[in-house]
């Protein structure tokens, strides 16, 4: 099936099922105005939200905010190990490296995780 080019949702997504599964199992969102995202990269699959930052530039000497700019922050990784059949699940530190936070059998399991958040590695 290919996507109409006039549609707001990418081709990867309109064929990823597994995208539209983590989606549908996490509710912790935040802030209203910042909207939880999904891609896919490789053989990994990143959550995370998009968020709009300022951005600067300087008018007669002074630093200003001359316009926004939108960025996915991404909050966790999930790599499926066929060889193993697990799940790895990854969360970024401020330092922008991805840490093993667990293997896991089922996606499900992995995405309750990022989700509940017990530790605050995901969401703060």
């Amino acid at each position: 099936m290919r996507a109409s080019k006039n549609l707001a949702v990418p081709n990867m997504i309109m064929q990823d099922q597994t995208i539209f599964y983590i989606l549908s199992k996490i509710t912790r969102r935040g802030h209203e105005k910042v909207h939880l995202r999904i891609s896919k990269e490789g053989a990994s699959y990143f959550v995370g939200e998009d968020r709009e930052i300022p951005q600067y530039g300087y008018d007669n000497g002074k630093a200003t905010i001359t316009g926004r700019k939108k960025i996915f922050s991404k909050t966790a990784k999930l790599t499926f190990v066929k060889s193993r059949n697990i799940w790895k699940l990854y969360w970024r530190r401020a330092s922008g490296l991805w840490h093993l936070y667990g293997e896991y059998p089922t996606l499900d399991e992995a995405v309750q995780i990022i989700d509940g958040d017990p530790d605050h590695c995901f969401w703060g």
